[in-house]
């Protein structure tokens, strides 16, 4: 397994070029999944450990959530990949909530984990598609897995996000 902290690749974000030479590009960035308990909430604290450097940041939502914590095994997954929890980055106090218009238009670029989960948004916030879109991949759910399911996932997100920020991804 490859952690971050092993493998730091020379974080020169591709999506942010335009950020660093013009003081344009996106900010502001959501992940999107189905209950906002596993995969947006990996994403968003793996997001926020590699990039906070340059100004941005990600939080996270659900389709469907009901108000619940961050699975313990998505926690247990981000502290042995190396992610570590600051005050900036205070993903174990997580709590799933839903996407709605208000996020979204704080949002500079919204990802969903699938494919699905981009539809989903386009159609229910069509106001906001031009910010959608999601992985090249999609992200499979590990609800209810052991903790290695977890640290798949989060190899998955880390790989994905790699080739959507970072110019050598």
């Amino acid at each position: 397994m490859s952690s971050i902290l092993e493998a730091e690749r020379s974080v020169s974000p591709s999506l942010l070029k335009e950020s660093e030479t013009e003081g344009k590009g996106p900010k502001n960035i959501l992940f999107v999944c189905t209950g906002n308990t596993c995969r947006s909430p990996m994403a968003a604290a793996l997001f926020n450990h590699r990039f906070a450097q340059y100004g941005m940041k990600a939080l996270s939502r659900g389709l469907f959530t009901h108000g619940d914590p961050i699975s313990e095994n998505a926690v247990e997954a981000l502290k042995r990949y190396g992610v570590e929890e600051t005050p900036e980055n205070r993903y174990s106090q997580h709590v799933s909530a839903n996407v709605d218009s208000d996020i979204l238009e704080e949002a500079d670029l919204v990802i969903g984990m699938t494919s699905r989960h981009a539809l989903s948004l386009i159609i229910s916030f069509p106001q906001f598609a031009s910010k959608v879109l999601s992985f090249g991949n999609d992200v499979p759910d590990p609800f209810g897995q052991p903790v290695e399911e977890y640290l798949t996932c989060l190899e998955k997100i880390d790989e994905e996000m790699s080739k959507m920020f970072c110019s050598n991804g």
